[in-house]
């Protein structure tokens, strides 16, 4: 019999609610209408309370489920939480639901649930209750994509309305999941972790603007991000469950890029599922550790043998 499976899902995976209104997770959130109320104050001002969390967006289970549903199905939970804030923000939560387990739990991580995954067990007692961890996707080393998203915004589907960069730059998470090397314009460019950068160089909400209180804000998520980074990075290094690495090697995947006089052309790029290189998602495993597939990032959890691969591993 599977031990209990927690499933920790990344940026979008949580539907969020606001009172009685789902702002996040259903057709017409998908299709931007609602996309508004995701938006959070610059910093420094207080951020408002999180959204309430109310599982995961069906494509983040409904792979699983289906594969699972005979054997575990009623042994799957999801933390959800509202992935707009730092990861920081969810790593005590995350432990107290490891904690509260009466017996080990196997972990199973998509995007960047996993950054939050390694936060939370560079707890011992966090990670004594963790029976197997599976890393789907996670962009353990950081991700192009993230920056693509803060200057270029991001459609999730062919009919939805885009997300704008201005609306995307107000989410700290987005700034958790930068390149850890910020230097993706080669040694001479300017560097991503550099606010200063950002402005001379016009990327994202900076496009014609020099605003302090747009500077300010970029500097403090930039102070935090990298402090993310740092502690992802350090918690890298525990070894105490059996882990598993799961990545796509079939879509180029974007990993550097130059500076035009019309921008940035993203021009240099990597095996990957299209947002996470397969070399941020394997950062420190061994070979024997990892599996790949074909699917893009945001189908990796519907892949049959993904899936066939993973609920051996659990067992």
């Amino acid at each position: 019999m599977l031990h209990p499976i927690l499933l920790v899902p990344g940026l979008l995976g949580s539907k969020l609610r606001c009172r009685e209104e789902l702002v996040w997770g259903s057709f017409t959130a998908a299709l931007g209408w609602r996309s508004a109320r995701l938006q959070l104050p610059l910093a420094p001002s207080p951020l408002p309370a999180p959204f309430t969390a109310c599982g995961a967006v069906e494509r983040m289970v409904r792979g699983i489920y289906a594969r699972f549903l005979s054997r575990a199905r009623n042994r799957i939970q999801i933390f959800a939480y509202d992935w707009r804030f730092s990861h920081t923000q969810w790593v005590e939560a995350l432990r107290a639901e490891l904690l509260r387990s009466t017996e080990p739990v196997c972990i199973v991580a998509h995007c960047t649930g996993g950054l939050l995954v390694d936060l939370a067990l560079s707890s011992e007692e966090a990670a004594a209750k963790v029976h197997r961890v599976a890393f789907v996707g996670c962009p353990r080393g950081g991700t192009l994509k993230s920056f693509q998203c803060l200057t270029e915004g991001l459609r999730l589907a062919p009919i939805g309305i885009r997300f704008d960069p201005a609306l995307l730059f107000t989410l700290p998470a987005l700034f958790d999941a930068l390149p850890d090397n910020g230097k993706v314009f080669g040694d001479r460019g300017p560097d991503l972790w550099d606010a200063q950068a950002w402005q001379h160089e016009g990327w994202g909400v900076f496009a014609g603007k020099r605003e302090t209180a747009l500077y300010e804000h970029l500097r403090l998520q930039l102070a935090r991000g990298k402090a993310v980074r740092n502690a992802v990075n350090a918690a890298l290094e525990w070894r105490g469950p059996p882990v598993r690495f799961y990545t796509s090697r079939s879509h180029a995947t974007a990993a550097g890029a130059e500076l035009t006089a019309q921008g940035i052309r993203f021009t240099r790029s990597e095996p990957g599922d299209g947002t996470v290189t397969a070399s941020s998602a394997t950062l420190r495993a061994r070979e024997d550790e990892v599996r790949s597939c074909n699917a893009p990032h945001r189908y990796l959890l519907e892949d049959p043998e993904l899936l066939d691969d993973l609920f051996r591993f659990l067992e």
